[in-house]
């Protein structure tokens, strides 16, 4: 599929995408050398964090122009693949291959690892990515298989869905500035379901492939055991014609925040299905998974591919109410 179309993809269906607006603001807070940083969540409290998949432990707090790791933390941890704020605690991914895959709680008060519980019996090639945690449930999706793992936070019991499910499947590649990407081998990079969103009152999943497109689900389908998969097939629901993404987050109100890839912006998604531009603006070059604080500003970190890499971590403040 061309860049052009992958392009319409995205703008087409909706020609009336809100201009930017001008009130929002966009300034650098922190950079870094060394990690590059592609995830952040922000605390109730105002404090951000963000992490790395680039060794185990890579994960820290942002004080002043620096991120200061988190020692307690980190000493219990290995690659973190997911990174959010719930229920007044910081929950990551580990995907460290001795241990296996484990929701890690880091208690915000010691910012030390206060609960783990393990993503039981997955299979041999499951890469798993992202986290949403809402009650007593840790969302996930496995990009290799295509499909949603759910853990019971309460009970330990992991259960997978809808395996290769259209919309959890890579049907398109991800463009950008009308290139389209390679793997190191030269093979165009169609992965599968990688990034999710829980809203705010635990109802809905949001789930996206980076090329596209972004779908819908009810959470009761996946957490209820007397639901059908039929019944789950049937909910799976295109929600949002989205292009490439670097990442997807949900304010406390159910916006949608998205990092858009090819128009270098981050765009929002109301729950009454209004889109909108935050800010388009050449600096968020290649933008990853966003995060919104408390007072609403939008936080994304921005990698560039230089030896060793380094990334912005970028505030973008919401426009004067």
């Amino acid at each position: 599929m061309s860049a052009l179309v992958l392009a319409s993809a995205w703008s087409d269906p909706h020609p009336a995408w809100a201009a930017p607006q001008p009130a929002a603001t966009l300034k650098p807070v922190v950079t870094s050398t060394g990690h590059p940083w592609n995830r952040v969540a922000v605390a109730p409290d105002g404090r951000v964090f963000v992490s790395s998949p680039d060794q185990p432990g890579a994960l820290g707090a942002i004080t002043g122009a620096s991120v200061v790791p988190l020692p307690t933390a980190s000493h219990d941890l290995g690659t973190i693949d997911g990174l959010t704020v719930a229920d007044g605690a910081l929950w990551v991914l580990d995907t460290d291959a001795q241990n296996g895959f484990r929701a890690v709680r880091v208690n915000l008060a010691t910012d030390a690892v206060d609960h783990t519980v393990p993503f039981a019996s997955q299979p041999a090639d499951a890469r798993l990515s992202g986290l949403a945690v809402h009650g007593d449930f840790a969302f996930t999706v496995d990009s290799v298989r295509a499909a949603i793992v759910v853990l019971n936070l309460k009970t330990g019991e992991t259960n997978r869905f809808l395996e290769g499910a259209p919309g959890l499947v890579a049907r398109h590649p991800v463009v950008v500035d009308g290139v389209t990407l390679h793997r190191p081998d030269g093979t165009i990079d169609m992965t599968n379901v990688s990034m999710l969103a829980v809203s705010p009152d635990g109802q809905w999943l949001y789930l996206q492939p980076p090329g596209g497109m972004l779908y819908r689900l009810a959470t009761t389908l996946i957490t209820d055991p007397l639901v059908t998969p039929i019944e789950q097939q049937e909910g799976l629901t295109l929600w949002q014609m989205t292009g490439a993404l670097g990442g997807v987050a949900v304010d406390p109100h159910g916006t949608l925040y998205f990092s858009d890839l090819a128009h270098h912006a981050i765009k929002t998604f109301t729950t009454g299905r209004i889109p909108g531009t935050l800010l388009a603006d050449p600096r968020l070059n290649s933008p990853a998974n966003p995060a919104v604080g408390p007072d609403g500003t939008v936080f994304v970190p921005v990698t560039a591919l230089t030896t060793p890499a380094t990334t912005e971590i970028l505030a973008i403040s919401p426009p004067a109410p």
